[in-house]
């Protein structure tokens, strides 16, 4: 009768640590790529109001400034919609847009601000949906942006299809409403699914038709 030995030379050795190397390194880095993203916004911001800063207290105070823009962004979400805020709001929107390139830029970061989240008439990157690309049996996710009339009087849906596993990259496609199906999934659930090429997500998704309710007309 043999007797099998496990194997304890030099390469089970290495195998084992490079393994455990593998598997540790897996879990630092989206804590890594977390804290990085962090750190970019938080220099980002502080920096703005760093100036400012110094003249009145002659020196840095680092967070200081990313505090302050906290504060009014607090502020411009809590009072923005009264019309006293709002209609000085306008006026500065107004004369921002009227520059050469600073109008352009704020007008396309509205935009893109504005879609984060729904609007009358639009359901902005709430609203999750699957297409059938690249092929019949075959469903793509995405996000339903808003919908248009085309020359026709035919309304279609504008639908953003996000790349794995950046989906900052992507592409857009207009597509007829009976061609969408809602998917039962919050953005978050959907991020988290695109990202991890699917590795984290729901056991069950429901899907169904799209109704005017989703569309918020």
């Amino acid at each position: 009768m043999s007797i099998s030995v496990p194997d304890t030379g030099p390469s089970s050795w290495k195998s084992a640590i490079g393994s455990r190397l593998a598997r540790g390194l897996l879990i630092l880095l989206p804590v890594g790529i977390t804290f990085a993203i962090v750190q970019f916004a938080f220099d980002t911001l502080d920096g703005q109001l760093q100036p400012v800063i110094e003249e009145i207290f002659g020196k840095e105070v680092r967070g200081l400034g990313f505090l302050i823009v906290l504060l009014i962004a607090f502020l411009l979400g809590a009072f923005g919609p009264l019309a006293i805020i709002r209609y000085p709001g306008r006026l500065l929107e107004r004369g921002i847009r009227g520059l050469p390139v600073a109008g352009g830029v704020y007008s396309a970061s509205k935009q893109i601000a504005e879609s984060m989240g729904a609007t009358e008439g639009s359901p902005g990157l709430r609203t999750v949906v699957r297409v059938e690309y690249p092929r019949r049996g075959s469903w793509t996710v995405g996000f339903l942006t808003k919908t248009v009339t085309m020359h026709d009087d035919e309304v279609v849906a504008v639908v953003y299809m996000p790349s794995t596993p950046l989906p900052n990259t992507g592409w857009m496609v207009l597509i007829p409403l009976e061609d969408v199906e809602i998917m039962d999934m919050s953005t978050q659930e959907a991020m988290q699914f695109i990202l991890t090429g699917g590795i984290v997500s729901p056991d069950r998704i429901a899907c169904r038709p799209i109704t005017e309710a989703d569309l918020n007309i």
